[in-house]
């Protein structure tokens, strides 16, 4: 009786490192497909720089940066935890941060052709962005939590970012 019970054990931790790794590839291939439109939003805010003159791509660069860092936590941890080497995850966490390069390179290159091009490339970029959210990441998450709450946490999120823009 208690081999039985050690190897169903097993057989459940094997199954849920399995899940972790998984899920820890899942979530890489998402992050690096949501990184695009993040490059597209660096490069366009780097041509428009250089028509108007202003500083403000760097802080987009810096913001986006560091809101990259819980991302690539979400890539490597289930990795990690599911088996992998760490290094081969850390490796591969920043391989997902590849798709940011060169959607800054083709942001830019939209960006400095008109303004036009300009407004399609961020359009581009904030129209995939809305629909992570809006069409992908709070429809989970109220399935999830069962209730409104996730709504009424975007809703205080975005009204937080609105007064920090204006304050």
């Amino acid at each position: 009786m208690r081999s039985i019970k050690k190897e169903y054990e097993q057989t459940g931790q094997q199954k849920s490192r399995r899940q972790l790794f998984l899920a820890g590839l899942v979530m890489a291939f998402a992050i690096a497909l949501h990184n695009f439109p993040e490059g597209m939003v660096i490069g366009a805010s780097y041509a428009s720089d250089v028509v108007s003159g202003g500083i403000g791509s760097l802080a987009i660069a810096i913001v986006i940066g560091l809101h990259n860092v819980p991302e690539g936590m979400s890539v490597a941890v289930p990795l990690a935890a599911g088996g992998m080497k760490k290094v081969r995850a850390t490796l591969i966490t920043a391989v997902t941060g590849a798709p940011t390069i060169l959607g800054a390179i083709v942001g830019y290159l939209l960006g400095a052709l008109s303004p036009v091009w300009l407004a399609v490339s961020l359009s581009f970029a904030s129209g995939a962005m809305l629909y992570v959210v809006f069409g992908e990441l709070l429809p989970e998450s109220i399935l999830m939590w069962r209730s409104k709450a996730p709504a009424f946490a975007m809703l205080a999120g975005l009204l937080v970012g609105l007064l920090i823009l204006y304050i």
